[in-house]
């Protein structure tokens, strides 16, 4: 059931042999006093599990070398029912004589053991490991690591092959009969290099049992409500023996990569969940991932050694060639594409352990620029919230460049920020994180200024970059006019040359540093990824004598909107289908200005003029016949004078049905027509749904132009309208209606009617095959779409929206999603949103019938999850 074990490090094994039933009957009969109805496991020999209607077990059958095996298994599952905080796991049943181990349950002398299998479920095959999986893998198998801590019992200093303590003799072995050396070669030299990493820490690593081989086949769980699988148990605790307490941590690791995106970075909740519950040492963290890295090389050497095996083996008279495993070389290649300095500094961060790069550099440093007044350096906000950032001028690929230039204009001087987020590097990301987060600033200062080396090192030439290589840190300098030779070995406060530039004129400096000598460090680097890199890659601020670091910026809350998207404090976009984007979108640059020129003029209570326009413009939009604004408030005060409207006047009242296009009680009702959801052009086909689906009503209620203002209007005919005795409005001024009346300027300037077609109708046909395949029913057109699910879970598939990079509404019908992005809608959003849709739909899918997928694994319910075998066999006595 592991990925690896001293059991598996051989050519592959022969087919499955199977106890007769009869032996299986007597074992249970005599040794346990059970019947029941057995299923072989497929892929273990001689395992099965036994369901009486009551309870379910697993039997396993062994040769009589197990005996003492077993028996430590037993002991091991009986401390961890005593622990308060162990995962849940199985419970040895005791012979009818008390003991743990049927030392004779063949004729050639095998043994058997019984256990019982506790509720729980595999991973789903087709669900994808997030965040929060990850950190649950992390703490069950922290949970796991400090229950065995004190455990002490013969046995455990058994050698197995899963231990990475012997990983160099195993890969070894593993290779021996491997010849082609580009295949063998970069393996052994993976290997090399990461057990060197570890034997300077050996002494400093903790030693306790530990299960070596924690891979998620030996783990069960359930579905959460929110889609997630949360791990909770164990199935066995096959390969628990003394060894390195990290050990068992790398290997889950390892595990997690063979199952995960390709991304390293994404174990780290998982380290940082078991380090929670069994806090690991400094020296233990920093040997993480070269034990990862030896385990990848254990599983690729592995994955080489059986596909030479498999194609010795003949099938049908010819020879099978069988392609080295994809597991094996996934895991070596992920962890292999990652250089380990950037992934310690990644787990010591996830783990909070302080930082101690500053003190890296606090030895005697020297000004970099000695002739500048620093006093003089002006910052350039270039963050996600910068005021300096308007009317989408951030699309510009050299703004970076023009607004440090602008705030350098009258003092000469000015300089980006270290660790900034920045709103120009972050837009165009949909599903993924952008590389906004600076590691280097540019600084602007006269040309011709001096430029020192701020600690002794070795001067190279790397590009257009010089680098400064000393001993504990390596400087990268671009925009210099420099004499030196290349290999000149410089001091603390030698000249290394002057700020390129016309005399008179303002040059650039670009500055970055690294504490490893082996890494070139990026400009930017990804959120997710930067307080791995501003460990590597420390602030210059310490090089110029003053503090030129951004703040540090809010996650999750949002700072900023830009047409259909929303960005938080760190650059992390949402497409905001949730309708806070009203009709035009975030951001409108005419939207803006109207409320800056009105708030300049007037604000407050006196609101005539302003009003008047936007009932003048409203009334433009509407068919001739709709020429009173009776009033203006809430869409739900709206709606309700409506209603109250139809009760006062003599004639039968009546409601117009826009999804059936008829009214109730026809003629001579009064006909309304609620247009909250598909009005201002929504739909894509008419600015007002009434316009394409019936008659003329006689009342419409809309909705309101600006999201969370009241400013919905009941527009009726005009001798109905008198009935009403004028307007009621409240809650609005001046500014409200200037931008209410740029909002329905930018609805006819922008197109938006043509690009709600457009966009509408690509949602609807990307979103048609997936709500077809999962029963899910589609409402509406346009961008005011419903999607009707066969049953309860809106709520749960607005959560995984939202995980993804979706602003949704909150659920008032638990079977409906309401979609009501803004009318700029790009037809990459509606693909974006297809795309993660389908993914969760597929993730929380029931999966497929196969045959033994979950042979031994109870789920909740205490009901096997796979089908029948055709082999089963009934016990009866």
């Amino acid at each position: 059931m592991s990925d690896l074990s001293a059991e598996t490090i051989t050519p592959p094994q022969r087919p499955d042999e199977t106890t007769p039933a009869m032996a299986i009957e007597q074992i249970l009969r005599e040794h346990y006093g059970l019947t029941g109805h057995a299923q072989p496991i497929d892929g273990e020999p001689n395992a099965y599990v036994i369901d009486n209607g009551h309870m379910r077990y697993r039997l396993d059958i062994r040769d009589a070398d197990s005996a003492a095996e077993l028996a430590l298994e037993a002991k091991i599952l009986r401390h961890l029912a005593r622990q308060a905080d162990a995962p849940d796991a199985p419970e040895p049943v005791f012979t009818q004589d008390g003991l743990d181990v049927v030392t004779s349950a063949g004729e050639n002398g095998e043994v058997a053991r019984l256990i019982t299998l506790h509720d729980g479920t595999r991973r789903p095959e087709n669900h994808t490991l997030n965040a929060e999986d990850m950190a649950d893998i992390g703490r069950l198998a922290g949970e796991m690591a400090k229950s065995l801590a004190d455990f002490d019992e013969p046995g455990l200093e058994r050698s197995v092959d899963t231990d990475l303590r012997h990983a160099g003799p195993v890969v070894l072995r593993l290779l021996s009969g491997v010849s082609d050396h580009a295949v063998r070669d970069p393996i052994a030299k993976v290997l090399v290099t990461a057990l060197r990493q570890v034997q300077p820490l050996g002494p400093m690593l903790r030693i306790q049992p530990v299960q070596h081989d924690l891979t998620l086949d030996r783990m069960t769980g359930r579905l959460t409500e929110e889609g997630n699988w949360r791990a909770e148990g164990i199935t066995d605790v096959g390969g628990v023996v003394r060894g390195w307490l990290v050990a068992s941590l790398a290997v889950t690791c390892a595990d997690l990569i063979a199952r995960g995106n390709d991304d390293p970075f994404a174990i780290l909740p998982a380290v940082r969940a078991f380090h929670d519950n069994h806090p690991l040492t400094q020296p233990e963290l920093q040997a993480l991932w070269p034990l990862i890295v030896a385990r990848a090389c254990v599983l690729a050497a592995q994955a080489e050694h059986d596909a030479i095996a498999n194609a010795s083996i003949e099938k049908d008279g010819s020879t099978v060639a069988a392609s080295a495993d994809h597991v094996g070389q996934k895991v070596f290649a992920v962890a292999t594409g990652v250089h380990p300095a950037l992934m310690e500094a990644a787990i010591l961060d996830a783990t909070d352990f302080e930082n101690d790069t500053p003190t890296i550099l606090a030895g005697e440093i020297c000004r970099l620029l000695p002739e500048i007044d620093l006093d003089q350096i002006r910052l350039v906000d270039l963050g996600i919230d910068s005021p300096l950032l308007i009317d989408g001028n951030w699309t510009d690929p050299e703004i970076d460049w023009r607004l440090l230039a602008r705030v350098s204009w009258e003092t000469h001087m000015g300089a980006t920020r270290y660790g900034e987020y920045r709103l120009s590097r972050s837009i165009g990301n949909d599903g993924t994180e952008a590389d906004n987060f600076a590691l280097h600033i540019d600084i602007c200062v006269p040309a011709g200024s001096v430029v020192v080396a701020p600690f002794g090192g070795i001067l190279k030439e790397v590009g257009q970059q010089l680098v400064l290589a000393g001993r504990d840190a390596t400087l990268y300098l671009e925009g210099l006019v420099c004499p030196l030779a290349e290999g000149m070995a410089l001091f603390a406060e030698d000249a290394i040359g002057s700020v390129a530039g016309a005399e008179g004129s303002v040059g650039g400096l670009r500055i970055r540093l690294c504490c490893s000598a082996e890494i070139t460090p990026p400009l930017f680097t990804t959120p997710s990824r930067a307080g791995a890199w501003k460990r590597l890659c420390p602030s210059p601020s310490q090089l110029l004598g003053i503090d030129i670091d951004a703040p540090v910026p809010k996650q999750g809350e949002p700072v900023r909107g830009w047409r259909a998207h929303v960005y938080d404090g760190i650059g992390r976009a949402s497409i905001d289908f949730s309708g806070a984007a009203g009709i035009v979108g975030h951001g409108h640059p005419a939207l803006a200005e109207a409320a800056y020129r009105q708030w300049s003029l007037l604000s407050g209570s006196t609101v005539f003029a302003p009003e008047q326009r936007f009932r003048a413009q409203l009334l433009k939009t509407l068919p001739q016949g709709l020429d009173v604004i009776a009033a203006i408030g809430s869409e739900r005060d709206m709606m309700e004078l409506a209603q109250n409207l139809l009760r006062s006047d003599d004639r039968q009242p009546g409601f117009f049905d826009l999804e059936e296009g008829i009214a109730e009680n026809p003629v001579p009702a009064l006909r309304i027509a609620d247009e909250r959801q598909t009005g201002f052009g929504r739909t894509g086909h008419h600015i007002w749904q009434f316009e394409q689906d019936g008659p003329l009503p006689d009342i419409v209620v809309t909705a309101s132009i600006l999201p969370g203002k009241p400013l919905a209007a009941l527009v009726t005919r005009s001798d109905l309208g008198n009935t009403l005795g004028g307007s009621i409005t409240t809650g609005i001024d001046a500014v409200d209606y200037a931008v209410a009346v740029a909002a329905l300027a930018a609805l006819r300037d922008d197109d938006l009617l043509e690009n709600a077609r457009v966009v509408g109708g690509h949602l609807r046909a990307a979103l048609e095959p997936i709500t077809t395949k999962y029963g899910i029913e589609i409402h509406g057109e346009g961008l005011a779409i419903d999607l009707v699910l066969p049953e309860s879970g809106a709520e749960t598939m607005a959560r995984a929206l939202r995980k993804r990079g979706f602003v949704m509404p909150d659920i008032e019908d638990p079977r409906q999603l309401t979609l009501r992005p803004p009318l700029c809608l790009e037809r990459g959003n509606a693909e974006s949103f297809a795309q993660a849709l389908s993914a969760i739909l597929s993730e929380n899918a029931p999966p497929e019938e196969k045959p033994n997928e979950n042979i031994g694994v109870v789920d909740r319910e205490g009901k096997d999850g796979s089908d029948p075998l055709s082999d089963e066999v009934t016990l009866t006595i």
